[in-house]
């Protein structure tokens, strides 16, 4: 009996400790390594497009351009270019020979080209201070427009003509005007300064020459320029102007005057000259 129950006690055991090794098996515990790295893949997810709405370009038509309107008492306002007689009025063309510079290196008048209605061509001066004149032709320039960009120069002129008068016998005319000054390098010979220029006569004299001062021009209040009226040897008379460091002209003579000596008072300008021979 004692070794029926020895051997059933041996198989009780042997089913117990049967079980626990099969059983689940536990977690590591907190100092167990782990061999494999984990990762976190990113979410994925579905996009979707949204399409922007059409962008619609309303395209504005330009205005044309207005049409040059001279300032008030002008009959024409007129581009000009240095590239050739590109602009036309009453017959006569103009084109820029070169700008006229003050010493502060900015554009102060303007020498044009201005080929007469006969084809001939003459070159005359405007600038801020003094228009330019040719024929019964008044010429303006306004430095404010005048460009060089050292290949091209272009500038815009104000125009206007002298009025159609009516003699006594009927005959239209247009009233006299003051023939241009060309400016002129300086001349090469002994110059002479004449003191007594007036507008009261022919009194200043230099080589069978007389002057008389036929009027100023003005800038900003100040004398700047004059209307010399010249008598030749012979009696005829030309008129030329001329402002600040310009040079007029008369035959082979070269005149320059002087503002800072000019002088107007009581009814009478007086001014001073300096005039030379200009050598061949």
């Amino acid at each position: 009996m004692a070794k029926k129950n020895l051997i059933v006690v041996t198989v009780v055991l042997t089913l117990i400790l049967f079980c626990g090794c099969t059983g689940p098996q536990n977690k590591p515990d907190a100092t167990s390594i782990s061999t494999g790295e984990e990762k976190t893949l990113p979410e994925v997810t579905s996009t979707t497009w949204i399409e922007s709405p059409p962008v619609t370009t309303i395209t504005t038509p330009s205005e044309p351009a207005e049409p040059m309107m001279p300032p008030s008492g002008w009959d024409a306002e007129k581009e000009v270019s240095g590239e050739g007689f590109i602009t036309e009025y009453s017959g006569y063309a103009f084109r820029i020979n070169h700008f006229i510079y003050s010493s502060q290196y900015a554009i102060s008048g303007v020498l044009l080209d201005v080929r007469k209605p006969d084809g001939t061509i003459v070159e005359v001066q405007a600038s801020s201070a003094a228009d330019g004149l040719v024929d019964d032709l008044e010429i303006g320039f306004p430095p404010k427009y005048a460009k060089e960009d050292g290949k091209t120069q272009t500038a815009v002129i104000y125009i206007r003509q002298a009025p159609v008068t009516t003699t006594s016998t009927g005959a239209a005319s247009r009233t006299t005007t003051i023939p241009a000054v060309v400016t002129m390098p300086p001349a090469a010979g002994e110059m002479k300064l004449l003191n007594d220029v007036s507008d009261e006569g022919f009194i200043a004299q230099y080589e069978n020459y007389a002057f008389r001062i036929d009027d100023f021009l003005y800038s900003d209040g100040k004398i700047s320029g004059i209307i010399l009226d010249v008598k030749r040897p012979d009696g005829t008379v030309k008129i030329i102007q001329m402002v600040g460091t310009e040079y007029g002209y008369v035959d082979d003579m070269q005149i320059k005057f002087a503002p800072e000596s000019a002088m107007e008072g009581q009814g009478k300008k007086t001014a001073s000259i300096y005039v030379v021979r200009m050598l061949e």
